[in-house]
């Protein structure tokens, strides 16, 4: 059995699914041995709850044309525990954003104070220092370092911040109108989505003291491009799932089809409900932005083996003949963090409290290596 990371998991998991790459991803955690998930801290906005007709203010930065209709992911979070047979706590954050970087968050409801303390009582608890993954906004960390600084710079290890956007020529950039995807109020170029639901958060993040890998999603031209430093990566078919083991192929058929089965746990029992079959035949892609993280808290590499297959292994599972697709974490320093959450940056080849994802300039080879491989990875979990 090798060592397990503890981890703390802030993810923007709803249900329905507002994003389903979030149903996806939370398996890795729970199915990884390397992995000892400690919590699942749930990040919520009131703006995606509420239907259109209900917002009081109608924010096009938070795409104005969502359905709304959703509420925390307690659902898949449940489903992955009776899966794995795992008691993984979860609770929510506060829903809205915080009103300054030094906002404790502590003017918010009980039942929305529950994420800020299950964050602080898992470090409580913590025998090690802990990883801490970020797939939301920050507003959970921030409001917990800004009451406890001195328990989080004991306790957490590592932030992994899958937020940002990955250019470092932002601050003179013209937003183009061509694409469909709004900036930041006051932005002159894109600002990522997980900036957005608080910018506040993440700026206290950024300015902290504490150590952080970035791992941006989006490049300037929104998150949907590949560049050197942001993660995204698309898999061009999803049948490979109806292979994977029955219960976890029937968890994301649950999810990507927006099941309204009560019976959430029944549901994964059983045979792949034919429309579900269906959908995973046809689909023709899925977009990816959280790979990179799991593998580098894992350790875990992808590589190329020498008969052209990709897969992603172990340090023990390596073969004389592997080369590690790149796609690691370098040292930069921060040059600049401006008030909507844009940040510039170098590269830099001491000071590793800061570093960057970057995946060099072969980008359509990480892309074709991790779409290969993921799949391969997923239908290796057990339960």
């Amino acid at each position: 059995m090798p060592r397990r990371i503890p981890v703390i998991d802030c993810t923007d998991l709803y249900h329905p699914h507002q994003d389903v790459g979030d149903n996806f991803d939370i398996l890795a955690p729970f199915a990884m041995e390397e992995i000892d998930l400690r919590a699942v801290i749930l990040d919520v906005t009131e703006h995606f709850r509420r239907l259109p007709e209900e917002r009081v203010v109608q924010n096009p930065n938070l795409f104005g044309t969502d359905p709304g209709g959703r509420d925390p992911g307690f659902i898949p979070i449940t489903q992955c525990n009776y899966m794995f047979n795992r008691h993984v706590p979860a609770a929510v954050s506060p829903f809205e954003p915080l009103k300054s970087p030094e906002d404790q968050a502590r003017d918010v409801p009980d039942f929305q104070q529950q994420g800020i303390e299950l964050f602080l009582e898992t470090l409580r608890a913590a025998e090690e220092p802990v990883d801490v993954l970020v797939f939301c906004s920050c507003r959970t960390v921030a409001a917990a370092l800004n009451r406890e600084p001195e328990l989080l710079k004991r306790k957490v290890r590592r932030l992994h911040l899958s937020i940002g956007t990955s250019t470092g020529d932002m601050f003179d950039w013209t937003w183009p109108s061509k694409v469909g995807v709004p900036p930041a109020p006051g932005s002159v170029g894109y600002v990522d989505w997980n900036v957005t639901l608080d910018p506040h958060a993440y700026v206290r993040l950024l300015r902290s003291e504490l150590p952080m890998s970035l791992y941006p999603c989006s490049t300037e031209n929104g998150p949907l491009e590949l560049g050197r430093h942001n993660t995204y990566f698309r898999m061009m078919s999803l049948a490979w799932i109806l292979q994977m083991q029955p219960r976890l192929r029937n968890y994301l058929a649950y999810a990507f089809t927006k099941s309204t089965r009560l019976d959430f746990l029944r549901a994964l029992d059983g045979p792949c409900p034919p429309d579900a079959q269906a959908f995973f035949k046809n689909a023709k892609k899925h977009r990816v932005w959280e790979t990179a993280i799991w593998l580098e808290v894992s350790g875990r590499k992808l590589v190329r083996r020498a008969d052209g297959t990709c897969r992603i292994v172990r340090a023990e599972e390596m073969r004389p003949g592997d080369a590690v697709v790149p796609g690691q974490q370098q040292n930069c320093r921060l040059t600049r963090v401006d008030d909507t959450g844009r940040f510039a940056f170098e590269l830099a080849d001491t000071d590793d409290r800061v570093t960057i994802f970057d995946r060099g300039e072969d980008l359509l080879g990480y892309e074709t290596a991790a779409s290969e491989a993921v799949p391969h990875w997923y239908c290796g979990f057990q339960l």
